[in-house]
């Protein structure tokens, strides 16, 4: 039962790196660093650089709102995710 926990916000914590990564690369931004601190500060990382920090490549600035609202709605996902697997187990 508590492994199960332990890897659920194993992938969630992971999860929250790799989103953070990935919005780094869009925005122009260092993949690798935000990526370690995702893994250090998990989801404050991910908001800081959702709606924090401005893209550095102008053809990308049109997806700013868009990553955004994609960062939303997985974190009520995988919240929500969390709090029905904690139920269940």
């Amino acid at each position: 039962m508590e492994i199960a926990i332990v890897v659920a916000l194993a992938v969630f914590w992971l999860s929250c790196a790799g989103f953070c990564a990935w919005v780094a690369n869009i925005k122009g931004l260092n993949s690798k660093n935000w990526f370690l601190l995702g893994v250090l500060f998990n989801a404050p990382a991910l908001y800081i650089l959702v709606v924090g920090l401005e893209s550095r490549r102008p053809d990308t600035k049109h997806l700013d709102d868009r990553i955004f609202l994609i960062t939303v709605a997985a974190t009520v996902l995988i919240i929500f995710t969390l709090f029905i697997a904690s139920f269940l187990i």
